[in-house]
Order: C-alpha cells, then sequence, then structure tokens
C-alpha cells in the first residue's frame, strides 16, 4: 500500500514539475523547440517574452510566443548550466 502511494505521488510530481519543460535549441534565425515527441522551428520574431521563473531554485525560463506553435504558446526550458567549481 505504501509503495502504489508513493508511486502516485511521484508520478503526479513527475507531470506537475517535470513533463513541461521542453528541448530548446538556438539556431541563426529560428529556436527549435522539442517536447520529445514531436519537434518544431519558431522565427525570433515570433517571440513575445522571455522571462526567468523565480519560484524555484533551477530557475527555468518561459518563453511566450506571439501565436501558438505546434509545441503551445508558453515554453518552459531550463538553461545549461555549469556545476563545476
Amino acid at each position: 500500500m505504501e509503495f502504489l502511494l508513493f508511486f502516485l505521488t511521484s508520478s503526479a510530481l513527475y507531470y506537475y514539475f517535470l513533463f513541461p519543460l521542453k528541448s530548446v535549441f538556438a539556431g541563426d534565425d529560428a529556436i527549435w523547440i522539442s517536447d520529445y515527441f514531436r519537434s518544431t522551428s519558431i522565427p525570433y520574431v515570433d517571440i513575445a517574452s522571455i522571462d526567468q521563473v523565480y519560484y524555484v531554485s533551477v530557475r527555468p525560463i518561459r518563453l511566450t510566443l506571439n501565436e501558438p506553435s505546434l509545441i503551445g504558446k508558453e515554453i518552459l526550458f531550463l538553461p545549461l548550466m555549469d556545476f563545476s567549481m
């Protein structure tokens, strides 16, 4: 019973915190966004705003588009981080 409760709680936390994260690659004239099932390119002129989310310690980036794309209107991703000392 405890395992089932742990599994359901872990799955809910994964879905809420990690599933919305996307993979983003910058190109010369557009960015490539993937949600690990599909991929699309977004021209830089279609980006409305770029914000840093401050309510968590890893500070994901929220990219808002002018128009909804195949992936959605808001893209959430983690920036490349260097953990070296």
